[in-house]
């Protein structure tokens, strides 16, 4: 029992420390620092400025402070999810 023991705490080990190691490396090379701008970067300029039906008045007024006045969806291409 001891020795079955022992080979799952190194294989878990094994497992377990590199994903944190490489978490680590990412935090401190800096990564992480703009993660809002980085969720951002996937949208083109003209689909921040489209109407979200699914967004609560203040998010709305954020959006339309950093990227200006409203634009009509052209494609409807959120319609169909809702």
């Amino acid at each position: 029992m001891l020795a079955n023991s022992f080979v799952i705490i190194l294989l878990s080990l094994a497992v377990g420390i590199p994903p944190l190691i490489f978490l680590f490396m990412a935090l401190t090379s800096g990564q992480f620092d703009h993660v809002d701008a980085m969720a951002d970067s996937i949208f083109e300029a003209d689909e921040m400025r489209y109407f979200r039906p699914w967004e609560n008045r203040k998010q709305a007024q954020q959006r339309l402070e950093q990227h200006g006045g409203l634009l009509n969806n052209p494609n409807r291409e959120w319609e169909r999810w809702l």
